[in-house]
């Protein structure tokens, strides 16, 4: 078996796992993907704070999804998360109780280093050439709204960036959205 490494990005609404393995090649090949909505930054936007039921939900799903990637042999698990442990007043908190419950250190990326991430993403997978790129985050993307770039190469041609995620857009306009 090749070395196997895991990331969990615990973002705004959703926990995300993704176990890879790294080929001959040097290239990584998803082994497990998961996903979980845990609603971590609800309310945030309004009180500054993260709920009891949202952090108890998303240590639950951070600590399962770090056992599994134990379980499938990851060397080692990056744990990240954004906008909503960034934004809110007992984030410091709720890194604690991942650290101590589910047994991970989490890095809490700035906005400019999510949206390089989403960039080197986008771009490793595609060719050379230009294409748009969305991130219609929650809570996020770079500091704190929806973003689109032009991809080029080596770094984005256009940054447009609107001040809302994607569910707190819908919430400010009064639409509905449920959890599917």
């Amino acid at each position: 078996m090749s070395e196997r490494f895991a990331a969990i990005d615990v973002g705004t609404n959703s926990v995300l796992l993704l176990v890879a393995e790294r080929g001959a090649d040097g290239r990584f090949v998803a082994v497990d993907e998961d996903m979980e909505i845990t609603r971590l930054g609800e309310g945030v936007d309004r009180t500054r704070r993260l709920t009891e039921r949202a952090v108890a939900e998303t240590v639950e799903a951070v600590r399962a999804f770090a056992g599994r990637a134990r379980s499938l042999g990851a060397k080692e698990i990056a744990v990240v998360t954004t906008s909503a442990a960034r934004d809110a007043e007992n984030g410091a908190e709720f890194l604690r109780r991942l650290r101590d419950e589910a047994g991970v250190e989490v890095e809490i990326l700035s906005g400019e280093k999510e949206a390089t991430f989403t960039y080197a993403s986008a771009a490793a997978d595609f060719g050379p050439g230009s294409l748009w790129a969305i991130d219609i985050g929650g809570g996020s993307p770079p500091g704190g709204g929806l973003f689109f770039f032009q991809l080029s190469r080596p770094l984005p041609d256009t940054l447009f960036k609107i001040l809302r995620g994607v569910v707190l857009l819908i919430k400010k306009k009064s639409l509905q959205y449920r959890k599917t």
